[in-house]
C-alpha cells in the first residue's frame, strides 16, 4: 500500500469558522495543483511579464457523468482515513477530523443523499486490514494504486494528483531549459529528484535532507529554484514563511515518477459502493 502525499459519527459543519477552514483548505490545494495564473501545460520558456488568466486543469471528460443508483433508506457508508497527512486528513484546532479527504467524503454522501456517514480515522498500516474485516467500506487518505493493492481490493479512478512544481525567489525569472545550467534544488533520493535528473539533465542540481533545507536555500538564493511536491508547495507560499518565492511554471504530472494520483479503495464485489 503506498501512501499518497502522506471516531465517530462527526458531526454538521455549520459553524462559518469552518466553512471559511474549508473554502481556504480547497484554495491551498487548487494553488499548490494549479499555481496562480497557471495552465495545464508546464511552461517551459521564458515566462511572460503579463500575467494570464486563471486555467484549473480539468483531468475529468465533462460529459462523463455516472447516474445515482437506487439507494435502500438504511444505505450507510464507513469510510476510513488516517488523522495526521495534512492538508488532506488532520485532526483540526477543535479536535474534529477535517482535511481535503474528510470534506470530499462529506460531499459524495451529500451528493448521493445517504443520511447515514461516519468517518472513522486509523493508523495508516491498520487502514487496509480494517476495511478487509468489514470494519469500514471505503478508504479515503491518499493511497497510490499499486499492483499489490489492486490484486486484492478494488479502486476508484484517481481523485487527485499532484505531481512536482517549480518555486522560484519572487521578482525572479526562471527558465529550466536554458542553455546556461540552473540551480535546482531537490530533496536527496526523492521521485522529484529523479525526475528532474531525467527530464533536465543539463541542471545542476542541488540535494537537500528535507523540504526545510530545500526551501530556506531558496529563500537566501542559494539555488535558482526548487522542484517538489505541488500541495506541500503550494501551502508553504501560502505561509508566513513562503511570501519570499512564488511557483514558476505549472504542473508536471508523469505518472511514471509522482504516480497515478490518489484513489478510493473498496472489498471486492462491493458493485453499488
Amino acid at each position: 500500500m503506498e501512501r499518497g502525499a502522506r471516531r465517530r459519527m462527526l458531526p454538521d459543519h455549520a459553524a462559518a469558522g469552518i466553512k471559511i477552514m474549508r473554502k481556504l483548505l480547497v484554495l491551498g490545494l487548487l494553488v499548490g495543483l494549479c499555481g496562480i495564473a497557471e495552465a495545464q501545460t508546464p511552461v517551459v520558456g521564458p515566462e511572460s511579464a503579463q500575467t494570464p488568466a486563471v486555467v484549473i486543469p480539468n483531468h475529468w471528460d465533462p460529459k462523463r457523468r455516472i447516474e445515482r443508483p437506487p439507494l435502500p433508506s438504511n444505505f450507510q457508508i464507513r469510510f476510513l482515513t488516517e488523522h495526521d497527512n495534512p492538508p488532506l486528513n488532520y485532526v483540526g484546532r477543535d479536535g474534529e477530523l477535517t482535511g481535503f479527504n474528510v470534506e470530499l467524503a462529506r460531499a459524495l454522501c451529500a451528493e448521493l443523499n445517504v443520511a447515514t456517514c461516519t468517518i472513522q480515522a486509523r493508523a495508516w498500516e491498520t487502514l487496509v486490514s480494517t476495511l478487509r474485516e468489514n470494519r469500514g467500506d471505503v478508504i479515503i487518505a491518499g493511497l497510490q494504486p499499486s499492483m499489490q493493492l489492486r490484486a486484492e481490493l478494488d479502486v476508484s479512478d484517481p481523485y487527485l494528483r499532484s505531481g512536482g512544481r517549480f518555486a522560484v525567489r519572487s521578482g525572479s525569472s526562471f527558465d529550466p531549459l536554458a542553455p546556461q545550467p540552473r540551480r535546482i534544488g531537490v530533496i536527496a533520493r526523492s521521485a522529484h529528484a529523479a525526475y528532474i535528473e531525467t527530464a533536465f539533465p543539463r541542471a545542476e542540481l542541488r540535494r537537500f535532507d528535507d523540504a526545510i533545507a530545500q526551501r530556506a536555500a531558496l529563500a537566501a538564493g542559494e539555488v535558482d529554484a526548487i522542484f517538489g511536491d505541488a500541495i506541500g508547495l503550494g501551502l508553504w507560499l501560502n505561509s508566513a514563511g513562503g511570501t519570499c518565492c512564488r511557483f514558476s511554471g505549472g504542473a508536471y504530472l508523469e505518472s511514471r515518477f509522482f504516480g497515478e494520483g490518489h484513489v478510493m479503495v473498496v472489498r471486492r464485489g462491493e458493485t453499488t459502493l
